[in-house]
């Protein structure tokens, strides 16, 4: 119980008091890089170099998530899942290379700012993926804020089944506390600077 009460301290006030630190700190290397990458992005293919896409935080409110574009427009009428695959025809040169160092993520900490998501948690997902979850797993994925990388990311990064990724938000949720947090943050450097098991 004191183990609960913990997590839950720690998700109300500490973890968004650091996730709002450590990105501020962070932005002087943040915004020159993100405006370096939009001319890049812009100079390949046409569209806004900003992808932003509605996707569900905590307690089941839908927020506008910002990316790098990392994938061709979509011209009007055309169909295209939110999945992708090694050797996706749709993503663009500098958008694999975005993917491979998950540059196309950096904007993301614009919505850590903003309050709409975490620098660690679940992967914030689309509405229509609800049914593919139990709506007891649904819940609690959505009790607390989204993150910008998570338990899941580290372990499979983008190559785990969506039974492995579940599994892995669950226990990050169990065992929510600063300590695990710090832990995922260093590996997930790690895994970034190793370009590991990504898409």
């Amino acid at each position: 119980m004191d183990g609960v009460k913990s997590g839950v301290m720690y998700n109300s006030f500490l973890k968004r008091f650091f996730d709002f630190v450590l990105v501020l700190m962070a932005m002087p290397l943040i915004v020159p890089l993100m405006l370096v990458l939009f001319v890049l992005i812009r100079l390949e293919s046409k569209g806004s170099p900003l992808f932003v896409q509605k996707r569900v935080g905590l307690n089941e409110k839908e927020f506008n998530i910002f990316k790098l574009r990392s994938m061709t427009v979509r011209e009007v009428g055309e169909e295209g899942s939110f999945r992708t695959a090694a050797g996706d025809k749709r993503i663009t040169r500098i958008g694999g290379f975005l993917r491979k160092t998950s540059l196309d993520e950096v904007p993301q900490l614009f919505n850590v700012l903003l309050g709409h998501m975490s620098l660690i948690g679940p992967r914030p997902d689309l509405m229509a993926m609800k049914e593919d979850y139990k709506l007891e797993d649904w819940l609690k994925r959505c009790s607390v804020r989204p993150g910008v990388t998570g338990l899941a990311q580290v372990t499979n990064r983008s190559m785990g089944t969506p039974e492995e990724r579940l599994e892995s938000d669950l226990t990050y949720i169990r065992e929510l506390s600063l300590s695990n947090d710090f832990k995922i943050l260093f590996k997930t450097f790690n895994k970034v600077l190793r370009r590991a098991g990504v898409n």
